[in-house]
């Protein structure tokens, strides 16, 4: 059981390191980018509007705790 633990905690630290690359490497890709510094408000109201289609954050949040729980 510990094993198993061990093992989903070292996945979950895999998983914030290449999220944490993806966004460096986004970040600097961008910062290099010309562009118009307009924002498209279709664009913004897309994102902010809740999408079933997109699972949010929260709900990967809530499996990951209920994954953990799981594990004890």
């Amino acid at each position: 059981m510990n094993k198993r633990l061990k093992k989903n905690f070292t996945l979950i630290a895999f998983l914030l390191l290449v999220n944490v690359v993806g966004f460096l490497s986004a970040q600097a890709y961008f910062s290099s980018a010309k562009g118009t510094s307009v924002l498209n408000t279709q664009v913004l109201l897309e994102s902010v509007s809740f999408n079933p289609k997109m699972v949010a954050p929260s709900k990967w949040l809530e499996l990951t705790i209920d994954l953990l729980r799981k594990n004890r």
